[in-house]
């Protein structure tokens, strides 16, 4: 299968973290599969968790998904709270993968109750709306946070993994048989055999739950169902304005604007609600 993977959530990641992306998706994926990693190229520097920061990457979503969708079997959104889901896939007859969703649906193979581990409280009622909308609702026992940087989910491995496991295992005994990690970042590290060690029951990488989702797709010979997910009859519309949107952050500088990443131990109080994932 041809995998594209989206990165909406830092449009200034350098050649090093794109090529260490790709190195560790293509190790997710089978040996005759082709594991690709591309940015949006309409949006903010950084995603940052909440309503607005989805909101704002979903341009950027449907601009790639137009621009790439037939080259590739699978696009795989890279945030867990799977901005422009729907509309992406109203566009193309390609599989549109969100992590997060595909996630929420594994969790019923695994047992009846679930929970969630997340980087930021901002993405919570994402993730609540996301679970709700997948009727999953009556079987997750509860959402939490680390609170960390999504780069620190990789520079700062253990510490991210000791936060992961306090939560998971606080979900756990609350009644949890599986544990998602909702953060893209987890995937393309050890997290989740590392904290499903830890604490005795299986934890879902979003990455690897994409990566299946797709496969699922190709086997069955499945796609979303045009009743649910209606294909966009007239795109004309949606060319023009992306058509401008793009020019319009071309001519201005806007795409792949945002500070620098965070550098410092933890979290500065007024950003612990706009970390990414």
């Amino acid at each position: 299968m041809r995998f594209l993977y989206l990165v909406v959530d830092d449009l200034n990641a350098d050649e090093a973290e794109m090529t260490r992306l790709a190195e560790r998706g293509r190790a997710l994926v089978g040996p005759d599969d082709i594991f690709d990693v591309t940015r949006i190229e309409i949006g903010p520097g950084y995603f940052y968790e909440s309503v607005v920061g989805g909101a704002l990457v979903v341009p950027g979503v449907l601009h790639a998904v137009n621009r790439h969708g037939a080259g590739y079997d699978a696009i795989i959104l890279g945030c867990a709270t799977d901005p422009g889901l729907d509309a992406a896939r109203s566009i193309t007859d390609c599989a549109v993968i969100g992590g997060g969703e595909a996630s929420v649906v594994l969790t019923a193979l695994l047992g009846r109750t679930f929970g969630v581990v997340t980087i930021a409280e901002s993405a919570i009622p994402e993730l609540r709306a996301q679970i709700r909308r997948v009727g999953a609702e009556s079987r997750c026992v509860g959402v939490e946070s680390i609170e960390t940087p999504f780069a620190d989910v990789d520079r700062k491995y253990e510490q991210a993994r000791d936060a992961v496991a306090e939560q998971a295992i606080s979900l756990r005994d609350r009644g949890a048989d599986s544990i998602i990690l909702s953060c893209m970042s987890f995937g393309f590290t050890a997290m989740a055999q590392d904290v499903s060690a830890l604490i005795g029951i299986p934890v879902v990488d979003p990455v690897r739950a994409a990566v299946a989702a797709g496969h699922a797709q190709a086997i069955t010979g499945a796609r979303v169902s045009r009743k649910a997910v209606p294909r966009l009859e007239n795109p004309g519309f949606l060319h023009d304005y992306l058509g401008r949107l793009t020019q319009l952050s071309l001519d201005s500088g806007l795409t792949g604007y945002a500070p620098s990443l965070p550098e410092t131990e933890t979290m500065p109080a007024q950003s612990r609600k706009d970390s990414h994932a």
